[in-house]
């Protein structure tokens, strides 16, 4: 912000608009017709970005999470998925 002179605002824009124009990209390489990726490498990227997103959207979860994000993260990672059968 203070490098370009722009506003919180036009930052956050900026920063929304080159997410989606990654995600996007993401898709393409790992779901594309020219697959130049092994599938077992396009899903572990594709999680990868897919946590990454989840942790960092809206503020810094992982250097100072808020109480919100630190539920999250604590059901991501430690809390059992149940399936109806």
């Amino acid at each position: 912000m203070r490098e370009n002179g722009t506003t919180e605002h036009d930052a956050r824009l900026a920063m929304h608009e080159e997410t989606i124009k990654i995600w996007k990209k993401i898709n393409m390489d790992a779901l594309g017709s020219t697959k130049p990726f092994p599938r077992s490498f396009a899903n572990a990227a594709m999680n990868l970005a897919r946590i990454s997103h989840c942790i960092y959207q809206g503020c810094d979860g992982f250097g100072k999470p808020n109480e919100e994000r630190k539920k999250l993260i604590k059901s991501i990672f430690f809390e059992s998925v149940e399936f109806e059968s």
